[in-house]
């Protein structure tokens, strides 16, 4: 009778460990068309590609990054983007800003909270910031591309900006923590 079972148990292992290794293997590998077509589709519009700066995005040029995704006009310019992503860095969070897959959260130079009046269009993003001297800072660079360096760079991009996700996550769990305990709990840094 143990054998029986034995051998029960192997046969269903072979069955069933194809299509785990399968599922992990598909989790692993770049989203497909389809998947990607799902995340972003509404923003795309008047989303240009960051290395073709006059042509628009498709959805089926897509790679993922950061945790979400970029998009580009053709597949030349997303290999490219796949061989060196820290090269374009500054216009790649640009784009996640624009198509709203990140937000704002913070003052990308401070970390601190901002202040709706004190902003500045970048391209086609709006940023916020704390104070009127992160303004002029902004303002006293020579044109978008500069301006873009400084708000974008990755330093100032992790200070200033989260996932869409994980920003109403944490708005989630702050909002469950007030209701259920008494002690008041520290917020994440920006």
């Amino acid at each position: 009778m143990l054998k029986i079972t034995l051998l029960a148990v192997m046969a269903a292992a072979l069955v069933v460990a194809p299509q785990e290794s399968a599922t992990k293997k598909a989790a692993q590998e770049p989203a497909t068309k389809k998947a990607v077509t799902a995340v972003v589709v509404d923003n795309l519009k008047d989303v240009k590609c960051c290395m073709m700066t006059k042509k628009d995005v498709k959805k089926e040029q897509a790679v993922a990054y950061r945790d979400a995704f970029m998009y580009f006009c053709c597949p030349k310019c997303k290999g490219n983007f796949e061989k060196d992503p820290a090269k374009f860095a500054v216009k790649a969070n640009q784009q996640l800003v624009q198509t709203k897959q990140f937000v704002q959260t913070k003052c990308p130079f401070s970390g601190e909270d901002v202040d709706a009046a004190q902003k500045v269009k970048i391209g086609e993003v709006e940023v916020s910031f704390c104070c009127e001297n992160c303004v002029k800072k902004v303002n006293g660079e020579k044109d978008d591309e500069a301006k873009a360096k400084l708000v974008f760079g990755d330093e100032s991009f992790e200070k200033g900006f989260a996932k869409a996700e994980d920003e109403a996550d944490d708005d989630k769990k702050e909002n469950n923590s007030k209701t259920t305990e008494s002690a008041p709990k520290a917020k994440k840094a920006g």
